[in-house]
């Protein structure tokens, strides 16, 4: 994928990069400096500078003293890229991954188990408006100008639930012209994909930008039982954007936008330990491995949820104001946001064929927020200070049946939570080439929540190991984050900085959960505690070459404490909490060689560990006495000092960009993007049915453009080994042994026409 544009000097394209230094097939980085001293050096200019309003405010990517990737909206378009997931793989130690019923965020492996209850240790920000929920950073990236993932605690400026960074995405704003553009992918597997936007500037001061995207894809797993493909995806969504700017002072950005994701099926395939003697019929495939075939997903029979194939839907509405003021010395900027979501999940959770169990998840969230901040520069002191506010409704209904048992078990939970905070963060001159910044927060949380459990056959709860209940808790929290920061100018083109930081996550409850409560009286573990992070970090930002190649080195210590996660118990999902630390590096290089090649490269070491997790749930092969280290009179193991889930020790990737000008009518374009992951568990608890071994994908395009743009036709090829692997695992309930796991993307190719007026 091609991260960031590039123009030469004489107007053209030279195609892009960002990122990425990763395989030994790349080009080494001393081979790439010496062939740019030996070739002519171009004119130091500063054109191709990334904008990033990771600090709040715009600045140059090299004057950020912040690990950030950036991938411009362009690059999503031109490589076929539909959402965070599919974004992540191309970028090191960051992974979005799909859960049962939900999606995962993970940078340096730092993320949060699988829990209604809980929020992500990585927040997401639309245009300044918050998303916590896993739901939420399924839908389309639409139109997007830009998409910056921020690495490391973001907690001062950006609040609580960033322990592990943020992701912040810039929509396109209207252009001052009549312009726009259409895009059209039709690919393997059914794949249809269209995206287009117009601008329509209605005044001198006053412009409107309709975008929007309509998406179908059959799925890359087989189900024998269907007769299809899953998961099959149609998706649709829209956003409109207002931008009125009466002045050089005022500007105001209106914005709405919907998405509705409908899927039948899923991609999940059963796997079983090799050990297990009798192979379970309805489990389709070998031991332990893939092959994109599964059997199940029809309901019938089913008395109290409707029969049919399993679906999904997913309804999601934002909304958001900002207002900017230039008041002389400083600037107010407001963002006043709404978002809201229903989500409705039929699942067959045996995830066979087998009339066993099924589930179904009705979600709705909603949450209303408000920002208000001010930055100036007041002598040698550059400034910002603001509040923020956010209240959150959410209620979830679970109902599960089991036919074997005869019972229909019922879960509603409603919570509601109110978080304000009150931040400032300044960066002080000491010399022309010396800074200093400090950062406080202080902020507020007040949490409730009510859950029930009921069953139609009091025989299940001893098979589930969870009693009826009908309980009900509150939370008040109260936390101080802050930062410290040394930065300084080597030379007009080293920056080098230090920093160190804390920042927290919410607690909260088990909402929906299978702990021990009982009656009208919580359990222990109803109520989870908070995250705590202190991070150490330290890096350098260079210009190299005459400004033609950038390169960024990050090196950290990050210390966790009450790491949210979730436990397998055997017979159900708990909340716990756990210690860790993540230690390692990021070097991010890119460089424009000539007017028509370009190379990026980032390599990412991480060495993520428990430091702290006495009281972790034995997997499933130590329950079944297939592996040691379990204590069987407690079920619980001792997992401090080993790995943690999604934390490979190293991740990398690259991208190389030719652009060719064949004739005055078209340029031919090639993209090669390979990237790879050493060995990672899906799972805490250190099953080896969970660990996925170090793999490299190959993704390519290949196309002939417009040498101005205008038009564009390409070949993209993802996966083009078909490299096997799976993303996520987790315990399916029946029979022992049993895995269900999450493939990758199998091969894939597809042709892409742009056009842009």
């Amino acid at each position: 994928m091609t991260l960031i544009n590039f123009r030469s000097a004489r107007g053209r394209k030279a195609l892009a990069s960002t990122a990425l230094l990763a395989t030994a097939s790349m080009i080494p980085l001393a081979a790439v400096a010496q062939e740019a001293t030996q070739a002519p050096a171009p004119a130091a200019d500063t054109s191709n500078e990334i904008v990033v309003t990771s600090q709040k405010k715009e600045q140059s990517l090299q004057r950020v003293p912040v690990a950030v990737q950036v991938v411009s909206g362009a690059s999503l378009l031109k490589s076929g890229t539909p959402d965070l997931e599919r974004l992540s793989s191309n970028m090191p130690s960051v992974a979005v991954r799909r859960s049962a019923n939900s999606q995962r965020i993970a940078i340096r492996g730092i993320v949060s188990g699988t829990n209604r209850g809980f929020e992500q240790s990585v927040g997401t920000f639309l245009d300044g408006v918050y998303y916590g929920q896993g739901q939420q950073i399924r839908p389309k990236l639409m139109d997007v100008s830009r998409v910056e993932v921020l690495k490391g605690p973001q907690s001062t400026l950006f609040g609580a639930n960033v322990t592990g960074g943020a992701f912040n995405i810039v929509t396109n704003d209207p252009a001052t012209t009549l312009s726009g553009y259409a895009n059209a992918t039709i690919g393997s597997r059914g794949e249809q994909e269209f995206n287009g936007a117009v601008s329509l500037p209605v005044s001198d001061t006053f412009g409107v930008r309709v975008s929007g995207y309509k998406r179908q894809y059959d799925g890359d797993v087989k189900n024998v039982d269907m007769g299809r493909n899953s998961p099959n995806e149609d998706n649709w969504g829209g956003r409109i954007v207002a931008l009125y700017k009466p002045s050089s002072d005022l500007t105001v950005r209106a914005a709405y936008e919907h998405q509705e994701l409908r899927g039948i099926g899923n991609s999940i395939e059963l796997t079983y330990d090799p050990s297990v003697a009798a192979r379970n019929e309805a489990i389709v495939g070998l031991p332990g491995k893939l092959d994109y075939v599964q059997s199940g997903g029809i309901l019938e029979g089913y008395s109290a949820l409707p029969d049919g194939p399993i679906r999904d839907k997913l309804n999601l509405d934002t909304a958001s104001l900002k207002v900017a003021y230039d008041a002389g010395p400083v600037n107010i900027t407001s963002v006043t946001g709404y978002t809201e979501f229903t989500w409705d999940n039929l699942t067959d959770y045996d995830y066979s064929s087998a009339q066993n169990l099924a589930a179904e998840v009705y979600q709705h969230f909603r949450q209303y927020s408000q920002e208000l901040r001010a930055d100036g520069s007041f002598g040698k002191l550059d400034a910002v200070a603001g509040a923020y506010f956010h209240r959150q409704i959410l209620d979830n209904l679970v109902i599960n049946e089991s036919i074997p048992l005869d019972n229909v078990s019922t879960s509603p939970a409603h919570q509601t939570s109110n978080y304000w905070a009150v931040f400032g963060q300044g960066v002080y001159h000491l010399t022309d080439t010396l800074r200093v910044t400090g950062g406080l927060r202080f902020d507020g949380l007040d949490k409730e929540a009510h859950d029930v459990l009921t069953y139609s056959n009091p025989a299940a709860t001893r098979i589930f190991s969870a009693n009826a209940h009908d309980v009900r808790g509150k939370l008040h929290e109260n936390h101080v984050s802050w930062l410290g920061r040394f930065e300084a100018d080597l030379t007009p083109d080293i920056m080098a900085y230090a920093t160190v930081t804390r920042g927290f996550k919410s607690g909260g409850f088990d909402i929906n959960g299978a702990g021990s409560s009982s009656g009208s009286t919580a359990s222990a573990n109803f109520m989870f505690a908070p995250e705590r992070v202190t991070n150490y970090e330290g890096g350098a930002k260079l210009r190299l070459f005459n400004r033609s190649a950038t390169l960024n080195i990050s090196v950290y210590n990050t210390d966790l404490k009450n790491l949210q996660v979730t436990q397998f118990t055997g017979t159900s999902y708990v909340v716990g909490n756990a210690g860790a630390r993540a230690r390692g590096f990021d070097i991010d290089y890119r460089q424009t060689i000539t007017p028509s090649l370009s190379v990026a490269a980032t390599v990412a070491y991480n060495d993520l560990k428990y430091t702290s997790y006495q009281g972790a749930s034995c997997n499933s092969r130590q329950l079944a006495g297939l592996q040691a280290g379990c204590d069987m009179t407690t079920r619980t193991q001792d997992l401090t000092g080993k790995v943690g889930e999604y934390a490979p020790k190293v991740t990398g990737a690259a991208n190389i960009d030719y652009r060719h000008a064949v004739n005055d009518t078209f340029d031919a374009v090639i993209n090669l993007n390979p990237n790879f992951t050493t060995k990672y568990y899906t799972q805490s608890g250190l099953d080896p049915n969970t660990l996925q071994k170090g793999f490299v994908l190959l993704n390519a395009r290949v196309g002939i453009s417009a040498p101005d743009d205008r038009w564009a036709v390409q070949l993209i090829g993802r996966n083009l080994t078909d490299k096997i692997a799976f993303v996520n695992s987790f315990n399916a309930s029946t029979p022992s042994l049993t895995y269900a796991k999450v493939p990758n993307q199998r091969r894939s190719f597809a042709v892409q026409f742009d056009v842009r007026f």
